[in-house]
């Protein structure tokens, strides 16, 4: 299969020597705001200006880094903003970029659902203050990305790739834009960390995404997304906060958005509006597949603008009405009786 290398004209990156504390051999760019200081030596590290901070400035990995070379930048940089006068305010963030050159289009897929299914767990370790910033705001937030990954999942190889591009927003918990600049993806979320331990973790969460995704390649995304709602928190285990408690709610949410990026992924599906359409009966209804609870709810949340709200509601209703004894129902119907 095509790679994002390959689509947009890259090499490959080159790896180094391996460390066990770091949980993928990938090529990693950090870019950690700070204020309080306007210029900061750091071994591996360029500092560069920024005029959205106040006498700060904004420290640039010089190149991707993996393995070996990527904690001695991490600790540099530890160093460095310890003996300085630089703290991390309101105005400051953490952007990490991963690198994705050697991809193809079913990694980059598990990488996203891998995101979609943690993202509110990663918010909460990383600054969920953060969650509906106008800077990083969280797919929950912004239904408009949902449907433009949806789309793009109709497809494979290139024209996967170029789709997200065309659609996509930079201003997004998960920024796909630098795929076609430098052949990466980045994560946008995080308040300024730069202690050894939390950039480490924060660095690591993110690289198991990726990792999930390459060790289960050869599942369907669906398997994929079961496969996640079944190991749930153990893969981030070592690396989440303490002080983060434990909350399934965090899961359950990704679980039903993963399935709601999904949703309609055949080529057979159409917009309407912000509805997904299927297909219609002889009186040319549009019918609404509910095979899969998932996908129904999936559908109203396209319908009512607010997927995570409906869970219950739907449940209510399934046992409820014959709606639960049947295999699709006309729009319509589903429209009165919400």
């Amino acid at each position: 299969m095509t790679t994002v290398a390959q689509t947009f004209g890259y090499r490959e990156g080159r790896l180094t020597e391996a460390h066990s504390s770091i949980a993928l051999q990938c090529g990693v760019g950090i870019e950690l705001e700070l204020e309080g200081s306007d210029h900061i030596e750091a071994d591996m590290w360029d500092c560069t200006e920024d005029g959205s901070l106040r006498n700060g400035c904004e420290m640039v990995c010089s190149r991707p880094y993996n393995g070996q070379e990527l904690l001695e930048a991490i600790n540099n940089l530890s160093e460095a903003v310890a003996e300085s006068h630089a703290e991390g305010t309101w105005r400051c963030s953490t952007h990490v970029h991963m690198d994705m050159r050697d991809a193809d289009s079913n990694i980059l897929k598990k990488t996203i659902l891998a995101w979609t299914f943690y993202e509110r767990m990663l918010f909460k370790c990383s600054g969920y203050h953060r969650y509906r910033s106008n800077f990083c705001p969280a797919f929950a937030v912004v239904q408009a990305q949902v449907m433009n990954a949806s789309d793009a999942f109709n497809y494979d190889d290139e024209e996967f790739f170029n789709r997200l591009v065309r659609s996509w927003d930079k201003y997004t918990s998960l920024n796909l834009l630098p795929l076609a600049q430098y052949g990466s993806i980045e994560f946008r979320i995080s308040e300024p960390k730069w202690k050894r331990g939390q950039l480490l973790n924060l660095v690591n969460r993110f690289l198991m995404l990726k990792k999930l995704a390459l060790d289960n390649a050869d599942m369907s995304n669906d398997q994929f997304i079961e496969h996640l709602n079944t190991v749930r928190f153990a893969p981030m285990l070592p690396y989440l906060p303490l002080d983060y408690n434990l909350d399934e709610s965090d899961l359950h949410s990704g679980y039903c958005m993963a399935r709601d990026v999904l949703y309609c992924r055949s080529h057979e599906v159409e917009q309407s509006g912000r509805i997904r359409l299927r297909r219609t009966n002889s009186n040319g209804e549009v019918l609404v597949d509910l095979r899969h609870i998932s996908d129904f709810y999936g559908f109203l949340g396209y319908v009512r603008g607010n997927a995570n709200n409906l869970y219950q509601e739907i449940l209510v209703m399934l046992r409820t009405t014959d709606l639960s004894t049947v295999r699709s129902a006309p729009e319509q119907r589903i429209r009165a009786i919400f």
